[in-house]
């Protein structure tokens, strides 16, 4: 909001120019907590071998026309 685009009544009370009234802007914010870790595999699995562009458009179009294969995951 400090780009003075929000809840024009809200800027004002923060000293904030109001460039654009717009009421929805900086609602329902969240933090999400995360937690990253790896892991090694037992198993020789890999996305390596879709690498190479041609494979990527092999995934893309089996995802576009088929709805199945590597990009239907959010590993793609």
């Amino acid at each position: 909001m400090l780009s003075g685009i929000g809840p024009g009544q809200h800027l004002q009370q923060m000293g904030i120019e109001v460039k654009v009234d717009r009421p929805g802007v900086g609602a329902n914010l969240q933090d999400h907590m995360e937690f990253y870790f790896q892991q090694v595999s037992t198993k020789p699995v890999s996305l390596y071998s879709w690498l190479p562009w041609f494979w990527q458009g092999v995934a893309g179009a089996q995802w576009l026309f088929l709805k199945q294969g590597l990009g239907i995951s959010n590993q793609f």
